[in-house]
């Protein structure tokens, strides 16, 4: 996927000046978001969703946070861990927090990270720490992460999509919002229907927030938020997978700076890996239906939908890859080859998808596929997709929409050999600095040959903002769109 932010600048190719001195605490940033969460506890159903990880961010600590380069830093983590503090018989890390607090004076401990981990056992994102078997307290503010295998990254736990609970405070009440935070800013109030609002956080155990009020207003049409933002009454937005967004924003006035590709300093927008993929049932379709719907969905023709948010997918992911796209992937969209697939098998299947960047994929393929096969498509929210599209009730055919920092572990892919040696490929060498690639040419192999991940297209994330907005940047990874708002500032609307 792509991710990219569009930050109003005077002309193009110039990168604003920032002021002088940080933004009073006092000072509020209206920004609309496309959805409302459906909760704000994490472990609720619907507590998966982006939506709510994303409001989340900035409200909850993590062990780590992903840098420009999209490589790991140590956040609530006091370093990056030494060669002495690897083993692999059996695999742990030891690792030590920083002397942080909880926004009601609280230390953060070492017992918060175990009591997490026995929540998330059981929440929406259990699936995650499966090869975690235990979180072992040294001290309080010392403790082991313990596999049952090698995993290269073991950082992402309790960081990229899950963060850190407060064990004294944690309930089932935090559905109407967090009572304790340990990030940058804290939970205030959320006024169903219409916003939610967090407060500079001055326990944080970091910089300080640079404005006192983030006000997350729930816009979902992306025409409505190009018009708010130019009559001055939000002062950015954000936008996942939004067609065409960077034409219409610029007819706005608010132009793309001319490194917006690059992830320059001061540039407008960056390449970030969101994608859109389609997972085929191999216990619900045949083979050959599977090929043919592979053959026939066309990636050239699907990115195209969303012009300059989009471009076709050929890899999984497409940035992070060991060895060339195998030619396979890059010869798809024959129909006539599809049709001749299609007509040995049943030719019929459901596809499942949550609205948005999807339903306009999901209409193509509808489109696309029908002179060879019947295509059924159902969607559904997309706030409640996750929780509602539950392996047992699901399509044979549901696509997704994946948004990480590196490709998910590769086990998310299926149970086979190959995943499973590409998991563990490199351990030995991962005691330095736990990032050497897995050999995702073996994954991406076993997917093609068992026809069951169908990589589609990369989209575009915005954020769009006024002139005299300083810092937001779309950090193209599953951190979501507010990682960095403690950073955020802005001059006042004039």
């Amino acid at each position: 996927m792509l991710l990219t932010v569009l930050a109003a600048c005077g002309r193009e190719g110039t990168v604003r000046p920032e002021p002088s001195s940080s933004a009073p605490p006092t000072t509020t940033m209206r920004f609309a978001y496309p959805a409302e969460p459906p909760t704000l506890d994490p472990l609720a159903p619907g507590g998966g969703s982006s939506e709510t990880r994303d409001i989340l961010r900035p409200v909850l600590p993590a062990l780590f946070h992903l840098g420009t380069n999209l490589r790991p830093a140590p956040d609530l983590v006091e370093t990056w861990p030494a060669k002495s503090d690897f083993s692999f018989d059996p695999f742990s890390v030891r690792l030590k927090l920083k002397n942080a607090r909880w926004s009601d004076g609280r230390q953060i401990t070492s017992r918060d990270v175990a009591f997490t981990l026995s929540k998330f056992r059981t929440g929406p994102t259990a699936y995650r720490y499966r090869f975690l078997t235990s979180v072992d307290v040294l001290s309080p503010r010392t403790f082991r992460l313990r596999f049952d295998r090698p995993v290269r990254r073991w950082w992402s736990l309790f960081s990229l999509d899950d963060m850190v609970l407060p064990s004294h405070a944690y309930a089932k009440s935090w559905a109407r919002g967090p009572t304790v935070s340990g990030g940058p800013l804290a939970f205030k109030s959320w006024t169903k229907g219409l916003d939610v609002q967090l407060t500079r956080n001055a326990s944080y155990f970091g910089p300080g927030a640079r404005i006192g009020t983030l006000d997350i207003q729930f816009v979902p049409d992306d025409e409505t938020r190009l018009q708010l933002l130019r009559s001055k009454k939000i002062d950015a937005f954000f936008a996942e997978g939004s067609a065409n967004m960077g034409r219409r924003a610029t007819a706005y006035g608010f132009p793309v700076t001319s490194k917006a590709i690059d992830g320059a300093a001061g540039a407008s927008g960056v390449w970030g890996p969101t994608w859109i993929e389609l997972d085929l049932d191999a216990s619900r379709m045949s083979d050959a239906l599977r090929r043919a719907v592979v053959e026939g969905t066309g990636p050239d023709l699907a990115a195209e939908i969303f012009e300059d948010s989009a471009r076709r997918l050929d890899a999984v992911p497409p940035s992070f890859r060991t060895t060339p796209t195998a030619e396979p992937w890059l010869r798809r969209g024959d129909l006539a080859k599809a049709s001749a697939l299609a007509k040995t098998t049943s030719s019929g299947f459901q596809l499942g998808f949550p609205n948005g960047g999807a339903g306009a994929i999901a209409n193509f393929m509808h489109f696309r596929l029908a002179p060879a096969m019947s295509v059924e498509i159902a969607g559904i929210d997309d706030a409640t997709f996750e929780k509602t599209w539950l392996p047992e009730h699901r399509s044979p055919a549901v696509l997704r929409v994946r948004r990480a920092a590196d490709a998910p572990e590769a086990g998310a892919y299926g149970t086979g050999a190959d995943v499973v040696a590409a998991e563990t490929t490199g351990a030995g060498t991962a005691v330095t600095t736990g990032l050497e690639p897995a050999a995702w040419d073996r994954v991406e192999a076993g997917l093609y040959a068992a026809a069951t991940i169908d990589p589609i297209v990369q989209l575009r994330t915005w954020i769009v903002a006024r002139d005299g907005v300083f810092g937001p940047r779309p950090s193209g990874t599953l951190e979501g769109p507010l990682a960095g708002a403690a950073t955020w500032h802005l001059t006042p609307v004039a």
